[in-house]
């Protein structure tokens, strides 16, 4: 080997690949940081969301309710947990009646979703309604 052609040592390759370890786990630890910071924002904030709009159906019902029961029926399978009614006077004679059931399905484990029953119905009328899912658990 001729001096003027000269390269690195094996302690200085050691080193250098010591410090791009250290450098790529810092940056390797940063990274799951912020992924997981994220998700758990992510979470968070839809867990907020589905106690806002639980809030905001159960407060418009509550608002026009004429009757409010706060019982479960044995009777049926659910946990019916909140039960408002009110009579609304059309432009006829007869008046529609009003009726929504607050209820927790996919119980007893752990409460899935919040589920808004929501009936209406005219004097001597089938019922017509529907069903919607208010709030449900944050996988």
């Amino acid at each position: 080997m001729k001096l003027s052609e000269r390269g690195f040592t094996l302690i200085e390759l050691l080193v250098v690949i010591a410090i791009m370890s250290l450098i790529t786990l810092g940056a390797t630890m940063t990274t799951f940081q912020v992924i997981n910071v994220t998700r758990r924002s992510n979470d968070h904030v839809a867990a907020v969301r589905q106690v806002q709009n639980a809030g905001y159906w159960i407060s418009r019902d509550a608002q026009m309710a004429e009757n409010a029961v706060v019982d479960n029926d044995p009777e049926t399978e659910t946990v019916e947990f909140l039960t408002l009614t009110w009579t609304e006077w059309g432009y006829g004679e007869d008046p529609y009646y009003h009726e929504v059931i607050y209820s927790f399905q996919d119980l007893p484990a752990e409460i899935g979703k919040l589920k808004r029953q929501y009936v209406f119905y005219d004097e001597g009328e089938d019922p017509e309604g529907y069903c919607l899912v208010v709030a449900h658990q944050v996988p």
